[in-house]
């Protein structure tokens, strides 16, 4: 396992307790300090330390929220499920772009590009 720890840059093993790693060093060393109600071996796998970001971007955020979350589903009859769910869950109303799944923004750059299209072709102005 690489460590991140210049003073330890590799272990053999490590200790959880309650979903935090608590110590790493040889087997037996843990072994002795530790009494442990599992151990796993990993056959020679590696093991790397993790950095898990935890951040949100407001705007998708928030449009996610009104949207059909399908993340879960994992089979096509659980996203018929999901999705009849959602159908008969959240209200549409006419012109309402979270429902459509379709931010603000993406609707000014699609307009934006429909106006320059008009104004190459002399049509109406935007």
């Amino acid at each position: 396992m690489y460590t991140v720890d210049p003073a330890q840059p590799w272990a053999e093993a490590l200790a959880i307790r309650d979903g935090r790693i608590v110590a790493v060093g040889s087997s037996d060393d843990l072994a002795a300090r530790f009494e442990a109600k599992a151990t796993r071996d990993l056959a020679g796998q590696m093991v790397l330390p993790g950095f898990h970001d935890a951040h949100v971007h407001p705007e998708g955020a928030g449009i996610e929220l009104t949207q059909c979350d399908l993340n879960e589903a994992a089979t096509v009859d659980a996203i018929v499920a999901k999705v009849r769910d959602c159908v008969a869950t959240t209200p549409v109303t006419a012109g309402s772009s979270a429902a459509a799944g379709i931010s603000r923004s993406s609707r000014r750059r699609t307009r934006a590009r429909t106006c320059s299209m008009r104004s190459r072709r002399r049509a109406r102005s935007c």
